[in-house]
């Protein structure tokens, strides 16, 4: 029973199963599960100053028991020293069904101005423990040497096409 500021009462019920809020309707055990695994550095590679990377995508599901299901407590958070240059997006509240697809989180570095290696830490906190990414991106600016290979590709396309 709930009562409002207004007076009122209103009766209000959770589902509770095995003894907690979620967990298995059948008895079983459900299972978190990652992919990529969780404790994965996803590299993003090298980029030129202030270029973001396409996003890498995390899948978070229940390969548990039939009938077991698993929370999602809060929204995913990024952390350490580079936060600021890293993006995700994804559910911050929901469940995993065993069996489902799950849900997927989108990561993605947002690039920087200055040169360097950018490391940050991606979290999903469910109610089975904490999902985990090591993030890592580098800017760079190429060598001389590259630039002249790719002046000599395109004047040798502006060439073919000539003919």
């Amino acid at each position: 029973l709930a009562a409002f500021g207004d007076g009122s009462e209103q009766m209000l019920s959770l589902a509770v199963m095995n003894g907690t809020i979620g967990g298995s309707t059948g008895g079983g055990n459900p299972m978190l599960s990652a992919n990529p695994m969780s404790g994965s550095v996803i590299d993003f590679g090298t980029f030129l100053p202030d270029t973001m990377s396409g996003p890498q995508v995390a899948n978070v599901s229940n390969t548990g028991d039939a009938g077991t299901m698993i929370s999602i407590d809060a929204a995913p958070s990024i952390g350490g020293a580079d936060a600021a240059r890293f993006q995700i997006t994804g559910a911050d509240s929901g469940n995993l069904d065993a069996g489902g697809a799950g849900e997927d989180y989108s990561i993605q570095f947002l690039g920087a101005p200055d040169l360097g290696t950018y490391n940050a830490q991606a979290t999903i906190t469910t109610s089975e423990g904490l999902v985990t990414y090591d993030l890592t991106a580098e800017v760079v600016i190429p060598e001389p040497s590259a630039m002249v290979l790719l002046g000599l590709a395109m004047a040798g396309f502006g060439f073919v096409r000539r003919r």
